[in-house]
């Protein structure tokens, strides 16, 4: 490689590649059905080509058919490729059982997380909402942030954007809490490259190639009839 490119392909090493939220992988809002959904999605809810996933309230008091958030965003964001219903159900939290939403990355390649979105209120009266993760389907959970309840639906949004889900592996969240919560609209997106890092990136390395090619004081340049 020439030298001279060199200090030019160091710069673009540390340009940060940002991020931005948008890629959902996985949105439950509806639960008037099965609670699993596999790779492309299963009825209304979604999942993303690549991954599987589930929630696992049982019928009856712990998933309502009915009511739920009506806002039809996930935790406030909204997404091209779905979006929620209004009036499809929601899932109960008790005291002693918990929902729990697993996303299993099949894709092939590691995905960095970014956002777990999700509406949440509580009735009759507010709660305190503890939220948690753990990679794999057993072993201890990890908590995140806590949030408060109310007796309206309110959209909520956690950043995950320091977890990864490598290929073949499986992430768990769990929601606890006292009687009365009611959550909807379950979301979690992938981190995407800004534009503008790619392209100043780029940029450097299209100026490398024609510093490359220009041609130096003093030096000859053979040319051809």
């Amino acid at each position: 490689m020439n030298q001279r490119l060199l200090p030019l392909l160091a710069i673009s090493a540390l340009i940060p590649c940002g991020s931005a939220s948008g890629a959902l992988l996985i949105g439950f809002h509806s639960f008037t059905g099965d609670t699993t959904v596999q790779n492309g999605g299963s009825g209304s809810n979604y999942l993303a080509p690549g991954f599987s996933g589930f929630y696992n309230p049982t019928t009856g008091i712990n998933k309502t058919a009915t009511g739920g958030s009506t806002d039809q965003t996930y935790g406030g964001i909204t997404v091209d490729v779905s979006t929620p219903g209004v009036g499809n159900g929601y899932v109960s939290t008790f005291t002693g059982w918990y929902p729990i939403m697993e996303l299993a990355n099949n894709s092939g390649s590691t995905v960095a997380l970014d956002k777990l979105l999700f509406d949440g209120a509580s009735l009759p009266s507010a709660t305190t909402l503890v939220i948690s993760y753990r990679f794999g389907t057993t072993g201890g959970f990890t908590d995140l942030p806590a949030v408060s309840l109310t007796t309206a639906y309110q959209d909520f949004s956690r950043d995950i954007s320091a977890l990864q889900l490598e290929d073949g592996q499986t992430i768990q969240f769990q929601f606890s809490g006292g009687s009365g919560g009611q959550l909807d609209n379950f979301g979690v997106t992938a981190a995407v490259p800004e534009p503008s890092a790619a392209l100043i990136a780029g940029g450097l390395l299209t100026l490398g190639a024609y510093r490359r090619r220009a041609l130096v004081p003093g030096e000859m340049r053979q040319v051809t009839p």
